[in-house]
């Protein structure tokens, strides 16, 4: 894009938002690069990876490099104190200023030079094409015609059609607007209200007004009395909050943060943290084709829950086990852990059977005077897969940097791992989509279900568990720390002796009222 097509997209910008956009002044331009440093760079003296220019090596989103330069997405590399983003290479960025060859004349307020030669306009910051680092300076400017069509010249293009002048916008502020400060997102969780204080975001000597709207009230509701704002979760899902903050002669400003109710709650101090999952349908097992699978998860069958259900974010912890067995719970039995896991606290209560889980389950439902139990396999497969129908939540393949197993052997094309010979603390890992951890490996996880005939045939098709079968046996889903990767899948069944104890531990089901 040359000046004029950059000009022509601040004015678009400013007739579609009603507010007043346009190129930056050079002093603008180096005032927010700089964020009050004084060094070549708002990192440092030197570069040394922290921009893209022709010497950098990329890391792509595939973790390889390139060694060929080309433009990298925004936002790429750190931002600097004021939280800009790239205005070191990258891409070269249009000001509104003329060309000068020095600083003689120049404004001493900011404004915009508009004198001097005005068919070039100076471009700041560089861009990936640079050789020269000294090119990306703060303080760097260089000159270039306005109404250029970059097309016709190779100094803006390579063979790949990929050009090095873009530009940033400035836009004009309320003299509310400029002290307002950004409110920041908010995670709330069902059942909790939050409140905000507004006159806390705004450093006005005024007395100042404010309105409140949710984008979605079925999501949460947000009302103001004075300046408290207090938002009342209604259901899980995303929302955004838009403020409008006004004051008596005119000045407005509206500033907005987005609001998340995850249905994440405890019902006590002690408690594992739960998270309420919809009610809705899955295709539970395997197909014959998914590596490592075998005829105890056929036949893959529909499962229809009528009613949402709430389960544990992690396993339980020894911590949490601990605080039963305080307050005169669970048979007053305390499962060992092995020196080689490190601190307990935080891991998975493991070297539990089944009969001590059940234990577990009957104490908590006691002390919270809520129905807590095991989850059936069916629950226990649905929340794992979180909607997905490949071998693992994250897709069809895993690596030891998504879960804690014997990773010393690859899964289908994946890549072979470690082995920790260790169990981690819980949410070591990234969560699934509906934000459970460590759902593959770590800690194997007992469930309410009886061995039945190594197959599905008979199963329950509403999502209960199936007490029917051999009952001396209970199922065990997810695998732990030293299963192979196929033990681990989102599918994967193990039958293990209900009064057994080892690497088995324990997720927590939470029944739900309507």
């Amino acid at each position: 894009v040359n000046w004029h097509d950059a000009v022509a997209f601040a004015d678009w910008l400013s007739a579609h938002t009603g507010q007043a956009y346009r190129l930056p002044s050079e002093a603008e331009w180096e005032y927010a690069a700089r964020a009050g440093t004084k060094t070549p760079y708002h990192f440092r003296k030197t570069l040394e990876g922290q921009a893209n220019y022709a010497s950098t090596e990329v890391e792509t989103s595939l973790g390889r490099r390139q060694s060929k330069p080309s433009l990298a997405p925004v936002g790429w590399f750190a931002p600097n104190y004021w939280g800009l983003h790239d205005v070191h290479g990258n891409i070269g960025e249009w000001t509104q200023d003329c060309w000068n060859t020095s600083y003689v004349g120049a404004p001493t307020d900011g404004g915009v030079w508009e004198a001097g030669d005005c068919a070039k306009r100076v471009v700041r910051g560089g861009h990936w094409r640079d050789e020269d680092p000294l090119a990306l300076r703060s303080a760097s400017r260089r000159a270039q015609l306005a109404s250029a069509n970059p097309r016709e010249f190779f100094w803006h293009r390579t063979l790949h059609g990929e050009h090095t002048i873009g530009f940033r916008v400035v836009r004009s502020l309320s003299p509310l607007e400029a002290v307002a400060t950004r409110i920041p997102a908010q995670m709330l969780s069902l059942g909790t209200d939050v409140t905000l204080d507004l006159a806390a975001h705004f450093r006005y000597d005024r007395t100042l007004t404010y309105e409140v709207r949710s984008s979605d009230a079925e999501v949460v509701s947000a009302s103001v009395v004075g300046s408290m704002l207090t938002l009342s979760p209604i259901a899980t899902g995303g929302a955004t909050v838009t403020v409008t903050a006004s004051d008596l002669v005119g000045n407005t400003a509206t500033p907005w943060f987005s609001v998340q109710v995850d249905g994440r709650f405890r019902d006590c101090a002690e408690c594992p943290e739960m998270v309420a999952l919809p009610a809705g349908s899955f295709m539970m097992g395997a197909p014959e084709e998914e590596e490592g699978s075998g005829g105890s998860e056929r036949p893959v069958h529909r499962v229809d829950f009528a009613a949402p259900f709430a389960i544990g974010v992690h396993e339980v912890t020894f911590a949490q086990w601990d605080a039963c067995v305080a307050a005169g719970g669970c048979d007053g039995y305390e499962p060992w852990s092995h020196p080689q896991h490190g601190a307990r606290a935080d891991r998975p209560v493991t070297d539990v059977s089944w009969h001590d889980a059940q234990g577990y389950v009957e104490w908590l439902s006691a002390h919270t005077n809520e129905t807590y139990r095991l989850p059936s396999e069916a629950e226990w497969e649905y929340a794992a897969r979180a909607g997905t129908r490949t071998p693992f939540h994250f897709g069809e393949t895993i690596s030891t940097d998504q879960a804690n197993y014997d990773g010393t052997t690859a899964y289908g094309d994946g890549d072979v791992g470690e082995n920790r010979y260790k169990m981690l603390p819980v949410g070591s890992f990234p969560a699934n989509a509906w934000g459970l951890h460590d759902v593959h490996g770590n800690a194997a996880e007992w469930t309410q279900d009886c061995r039945n005939n190594g197959s599905y045939d008979g199963a329950p098709a509403d999502g209960g568990a199936w007490e029917e079968g051999d009952c001396a046996y209970r199922m065990t889903r997810g695998g732990s720390w030293p299963s192979p990767p196929e033990w681990v899948r989102s599918a994967a069944r193990l039958p293990v002796r209900a009064d057994w104890r080892n690497t088995e531990g324990i997720r927590v089901v939470r029944e739900l009222g309507n």
